[in-house]
């Protein structure tokens, strides 16, 4: 038994333990990247092939600051019954979050943060509360990984109900071609029925800020990498990504094509 304090990551899911470019197959990530450094406490551990960790922290953007005394908790319990395979279970509340006064959740997802969907003067709180199981398969030159999720999003809106049930995933395979170079691919998914500001590659200040509510997103990345060594990697990618929204206009030509050079020291 581990115990430690301060800005912790958030222990929710498999992704952002390799979200550094060194550790994540690709450039981007997928549609929901559930991440996120918040200040609280953490007790981790492992009981034979079993580890676990529980947080409790703010939930909000403000840095030592909490604007509601309702915390954020988040737990997971991962099990590795063979070499070759890793599963776990994750799930979490953001607790009570201040619509004014904390804005948006410190968690990330779907290229941006939880907040509220009514307007200030009548929603005075939201939250979120989550559900996810991963997996992974190994073998010597690559995995096959795949999470499956759920949001219950509501805030205390009293002109409508804003209660929200989402659903996300993503299926990922990785590939060794040679020793030192690989191919990579992911499909992940957001759905959204009734609306969410969901940013995905579109634009923040259409899509989050000012939201156009969005009901679906789907994210398609394909890569490849070229590993010099431990530290040192090239990635590219092209991403093609699609979606719509409440209105029925479909979201499109939200695509990415990049390369990335990572050094760890």
């Amino acid at each position: 038994l581990s115990i430690r304090a301060g800005r912790l990551n958030i222990p929710f899911g498999e992704e952002y333990q390799r979200r550094g470019p060194i550790a994540n197959p690709l450039i981007s990530h997928s549609l929901s990247d559930l991440w996120g450094v918040d200040e609280g406490v953490e007790v981790y551990g492992r009981i034979g092939a079993a580890r676990y960790v529980l947080a409790v922290q703010n939930g909000g953007v403000p840095r030592l600051r909490d604007s509601n005394s309702d915390k954020s908790v988040a737990a997971r319990l991962a099990w590795d019954p063979a070499s070759w395979l890793h599963l776990s279970g994750s799930a979490m509340r953001t607790g009570k979050l201040e619509t004014v006064a904390d804005n948006l959740s410190e968690i990330w997802y779907g290229n941006g943060f939880f907040r509220a969907i009514g307007p200030a003067a009548s929603s005075t709180t939201f939250q979120a509360d989550l559900l996810q199981i991963d997996g992974a398969v190994s073998w010597k030159k690559g995995h096959l990984g795949l999470a499956l999720g759920q949001v219950q999003f509501d805030d205390s809106d009293t002109s409508a109900d804003n209660s929200r049930r989402m659903r996300h995933g993503y299926l990922e395979m990785v590939q060794g071609i040679t020793d030192r170079l690989y191919g990579a691919v992911r499909y992940s998914e957001i759905r959204a029925p009734g609306g969410y500001p969901l940013a995905g590659w579109g634009q923040l200040g259409k899509f989050f800020f000012r939201p156009v509510l969005t009901t679906e997103l789907q994210r398609t990345s394909m890569g490849f990498g070229y590993r010099f060594g431990p530290s040192l990697v090239f990635k590219m990618e092209y991403s093609r990504e699609s979606g719509r929204m409440t209105t029925g206009v479909k979201r499109d030509h939200e695509n990415f094509f990049g390369s990335e050079i990572a050094i760890k020291f």
